[in-house]
């Protein structure tokens, strides 16, 4: 499991999209970066759909981003997929809010007047 803070992203993401045998493969279209959770991690997406950056938007667990692509083997869509792994989100320090704490100390007893 990856975890960002409420001020982290993982940026600069670039995807290889290749063959079985490890030469390149193309795709018709842009590759789609869909977020299972968009109000924790929100992925933006570069016009071409081969870059992009996870952004965290709120505390949460368990986003999943998958990037489906239609590989280009001729006519019909042949989908092709890869997911990150699940992520987290955590309150950076940083907004945490303040706490404001209340102490005394209580004085020796004495008898009332």
């Amino acid at each position: 499991m990856a975890q960002l803070t409420t001020r982290q992203c993982f940026a600069d993401i670039v995807l290889t999209i290749t063959t079985l045998d490890g030469g390149p493969a193309a795709v018709d279209g842009a590759p789609q970066w869909i977020s299972s959770n968009p109000t924790v991690v929100s992925p933006v997406v570069s016009a071409d759909g081969l870059t992009g950056t996870l952004n965290s938007v709120a505390v949460g667990t368990g986003a999943v981003v998958v990037v489906t692509a239609d590989a280009d083997l001729g006519n019909g869509f042949e989908p092709i997929t890869f997911s990150f792994e699940a992520i987290d989100v955590v309150l950076d320090p940083r907004d945490a809010p303040k706490a404001a704490v209340i102490s005394a100390s209580l004085p020796a007893p004495t008898d009332k007047v």
